[in-house]
């Protein structure tokens, strides 16, 4: 604690067990007390996302097409929903309206469900991806089980 604050802490603990206060009533007194000398809490700034230019992004995708067609579109489609890992690796085929050219997240942060939109060029080669299947995860492993989300951080 700093030495310049010391006598104000002892005047303060003086004050509080004079009028004998709870642990509440401490607290409330001194948020009044800001309120009075109009004394806001700084607010902390959120964290800064780190996010990749529109440039990268396409060097990116470009990079993963070139190893393979189906890890192109995953980064493609991941970078262009921009949804969480978690929540891509839970997305389902019949979570794809592609007609509507919409993508519902089922299972999204704090059990949240939420629809967005996807640009009619992905809609499409998700839409070839797919092909006929009905069931079943929208990025599959070979052994037709849902990617991990390790398994898509590697691929990214």
């Amino acid at each position: 604690m700093d030495a310049h604050l010391q006598p104000a802490v002892k005047e303060m603990v003086k004050l509080f067990r004079k009028h004998h206060l709870t642990y509440d009533q401490i607290h409330y007194v001194t948020k009044l007390a800001r309120s009075e000398l109009d004394i806001v809490k700084e607010s902390k700034s959120k964290q800064e996302i780190k996010r990749l230019s529109k440039n990268n992004q396409l060097k990116l995708i470009r990079a993963a097409y070139q190893k393979s067609g189906k890890e192109g579109l995953l980064v493609k489609t991941l970078l262009m929903t921009g949804v969480r890992v978690s929540e891509f690796v839970e997305i389902d085929v019949k979570d794809f309206y592609f007609e509507e050219e919409l993508l519902v997240i089922r299972k999204g942060k704090g059990g949240k469900q939420r629809t967005m939109p996807i640009t009619k060029e992905l809609a499409q080669e998700l839409k070839s991806h797919v092909g006929t299947r009905k069931i079943g995860y929208l990025f599959e492993s070979n052994r037709h089980n849902k990617y991990t989300r390790r398994r898509v951080q590697q691929i990214v």
